[in-house]
């Protein structure tokens, strides 16, 4: 097996790969698209951190805190929240800027700031008390967790095997 990760959207047909896995809205495609899971976000931080700093009690106050941010994301940097105002999109800052979510979440488990990180990566975290949710049924949903791949005509066992294992893992972690 070769395990390939990148951000960069390639193309699967071209570069032969077997599948892709993308996050978010897709482009209209000849490919076969599988949905694995909502792509829910989740705004957080470790009980040291909030203990030391305080728990921001609406978005808005998020501007004072240190925020860790996403430098390859949009909508990491830009938080959104549903308000009744409406939606509201806030310009987070803080110490920390990365393009890995890995690094992101333990610096939050660290105690180093807050984040904006993926329900599934942290889900865990949360039920395990490691870390705290913020701001709960005010982050709009993100898109989704896609499986895409070229053919369903010629598609190897493996591959099919693959794309289950997929599917049993977002729907016990989502």
């Amino acid at each position: 097996m070769q395990l390939y990760l990148t951000d960069t959207v390639v193309d699967i047909v071209y570069d032969a790969f077997d599948v892709a896995i993308r996050i978010g809205s897709l482009d209209d495609s000849s490919l076969i698209c599988r949905r694995l899971a909502a792509n829910d976000y989740v705004v957080c931080a470790s009980p040291t951190y909030l203990e030391r700093y305080g728990t921001p009690e609406h978005p808005e106050a998020l501007l004072g805190y240190n925020c860790l941010t996403a430098l390859n994301c949009e909508p990491l940097r830009e938080w959104r929240f549903l308000t009744d105002k409406g939606e509201q999109r806030i310009s987070v800052s803080g110490t920390l800027s990365t393009n890995n979510a890995l690094v992101m979440r333990q610096a939050v488990l660290d105690g180093e700031g807050i984040a904006m990180l993926p329900r599934y990566m942290v889900v865990e975290d949360l039920a395990n008390k490691r870390l705290t949710s913020l701001f709960d049924g005010q982050v709009p949903a993100n898109g989704d967790i896609w499986a895409l791949y070229p053919s369903r005509q010629l598609l190897p066992r493996r591959v099919e095997a693959f794309l289950e294992l997929l599917g049993e893992h977002f729907a016990e972690v989502v």
